[in-house]
């Protein structure tokens, strides 16, 4: 019996030390299966009070209750409830609401939540802030003026007063409209569904001292993706698109045009998915456009099957998303290494000098080796003239919070949950010349 027990079992010290005794410990150990200095060691140890029917398990051993799955879904959801602020130095999570109410969505959202002191454990390990009330993305003027009339009473209102008070009572309910419904998107992710987070951002690669090139700045349009894999499993995946070309790098429609032309390449969408939900800020030079809807409908017809592809907004100064989360860990990796070139110019010891990335690629392979995230660098950004067809512009546009494409048809709608959905076409003008995009030879 003795034999069979694991060497490490609580069970086997007791046990040794009542049954070799009035033995001696060379003739005990070959019948006990065990060395005589282990015996000699178990017979100097008190084990009256130690009751083998009532202990399980080894005192000091914490054994795993929780399935790990279980934290990692609760990361998951204050990550996403608590974003960081956009250009932010570190990844801090800030929490704009009550720990209740914030409970109470995590509850909802999965399927076997934890216990509430597990939850304040999580947001411990996570160092989430505790913010102000929440007034928009970068103190939002609209919100700032809500608060600041909305506690007045009626009889103190200015005419001008009434009239700036619905306003911004519009802006409000559309951004807290917009946020839930993202945050909707994500608790009801759907099997063959892909969601996607898209923002800019852009980094400052400072040259070597005494060096003749110049320094540069590299162009960095991050995705986020979202989905169900054939497991049921949510993947999530980092994308970084780089150029440092100084001449073609602006983020406009021609970047925007290169990013989703490699994506649909690389990563088969069609034949994965049923439909794309792309979020995005209301960027007025790259995402709110008249082109840009263009290439969406253009995608749906030619790249997707005529699949739905929806483009929604978040509302102004309130875009703030994980894609701002992955932007301020690129910023602390880069201001990292440079930190720590700074090290290795002032060691008389180390031969070779590092100065941290000069270009693109550099960066590109610094983000490969210190985040999670798949990188590609464009050399340089095409602006041939024929790629950008020049449609007339929609009407209303800045006022829609969400654009839907399908089966060639174009709808828009104020708001994500709107019922009421407009549609409406693209027509180019006359004179414009357009020629099929092809997807990036880089």
């Amino acid at each position: 019996m003795l034999a069979a027990l694991p060497e490490h079992s609580h069970f086997r010290a007791p046990l040794l030390s009542v049954l070799s005794r009035g033995l001696s410990s060379n003739a005990a150990a070959p019948l006990l299966h065990a060395s005589a200095s282990y015996i000699r060691g178990v017979r100097r140890k008190d084990y009256s009070a130690h009751s083998l029917l009532q202990q399980r398990y080894k005192s000091g051993v914490k054994r795993q209750k929780i399935d790990p799955m279980r934290w990692r879904l609760l990361g998951q959801f204050l990550e996403a409830a608590c974003p960081p602020k956009s250009g932010a130095r570190t990844v801090t999570f800030r929490q704009y609401t009550t720990d209740d109410s914030l409970f109470d969505a995590y509850r909802s959202s999965v399927p076997q939540p934890l216990s509430f002191n597990s939850f304040l454990r999580a947001k411990q390990w996570l160092r989430v802030r505790r913010a102000g009330r929440y007034l928009g993305h970068f103190d939002c003027s609209r919100c700032v003026l809500y608060r600041k009339l909305h506690y007045k009473a009626v009889e103190d209102l200015k005419p001008e007063d009434h009239q700036q008070l619905r306003l911004s009572e519009v802006h409000r309910s559309i951004a807290q409209s917009q946020r839930f419904f993202y945050g909707l998107h994500r608790q009801n992710l759907q099997p063959r569904q892909l969601l996607v987070l898209m923002d800019f951002t852009s980094v400052y690669l400072r040259p070597k001292i005494n060096h003749s090139v110049q320094s540069c700045t590299v162009q960095d349009c991050i995705l986020v993706l979202e989905y169900l894999n054939s497991e049921g499993a949510r993947i999530r995946e980092n994308l970084d698109f780089l150029c440092d070309c100084p001449d073609t790098n602006a983020n406009d429609y021609h970047f925007v045009l290169h990013v989703w032309l490699l994506l649909f390449q690389r990563k088969q969408f069609n034949a994965f998915f049923d439909s794309i939900d792309v979020w995005t800020d209301g960027g007025p030079h790259h995402f709110k456009t008249r082109f840009c809807q263009w290439m969406w409908h253009w995608l749906s017809k030619m790249r997707f099957g005529n699949k739905r592809i929806s483009h929604h907004f978040f509302a102004s100064y309130h875009g703030h998303s994980l894609a701002d989360g992955h932007a301020a860990v690129i910023k602390r990796v880069l201001r990292s290494d440079y930190n720590r070139s700074e090290l290795h110019r002032i060691s008389p010891v180390l031969s070779t000098i590092e100065w941290g990335p000069e270009n693109a690629a550099q960066f590109g392979n610094l983000l490969l080796k210190s985040c999670r995230s798949q990188v590609h660098v464009f050399p340089s950004i095409d602006r041939d003239p024929a790629l950008k067809p020049d449609p007339l512009p929609l009407v209303s546009i800045k006022s829609q919070h969400r654009f839907d494409y399908e089966n060639g048809l174009c709808f828009a709608s104020e708001r994500t949950a709107g019922t009421m959905r407009k549609r409406f076409s693209f027509f180019l003008r006359p004179s414009a010349v357009s020629a099929q995009p092809t997807a990036p030879n880089h």
